[in-house]
């Protein structure tokens, strides 16, 4: 089987990471925290949208993103307005999580695979 690194040790993480190793693949879970659950899904309020899940997981949903931004898409309900602590939390989060690939692109190219320190953040089921 396939050996998959799932990011993000949220509910979709672990849940996708459980499900692919019972599906018999070789995963690691890796997370920036220390714990599994500590970031987003720390404060979900114990919703979780299952209707929308699939959707937003979908490389399709990039070719509907404009769709879904200007409201033509009735499946996603996005409510603009101006406001300046979002927009920056928003420039924060693409450029965070443009680094992040490419860190962990040269990280992964440059660390052998016995290397305990690529490991420090990963969990096991």
């Amino acid at each position: 089987m396939a050996r998959v690194a799932v990011i993000g040790a949220g509910v979709i993480g672990v849940s996708s990471a459980y499900l692919l190793a019972r599906a018999g693949h070789d995963v690691t879970l890796i997370d920036a925290a220390s714990e599994p659950g500590m970031g987003a899904s720390a404060g979900n309020a114990a919703q979780l949208s299952w209707a929308y899940g699939d959707a937003m997981a979908s490389p399709a949903l990039l070719k509907h993103l404009p769709a879904i931004a200007m409201g033509r898409d009735p499946a996603f309900r996005i409510h603009w307005q101006l406001d300046r602590d979002f927009l920056c939390w928003g420039l924060k989060f693409g450029s965070d999580a443009f680094l992040m690939t490419i860190s962990f692109t040269l990280r992964r190219s440059n660390v052998p695979e016995e290397d305990p320190a690529w490991h420090a953040h990963t969990f096991a089921f």
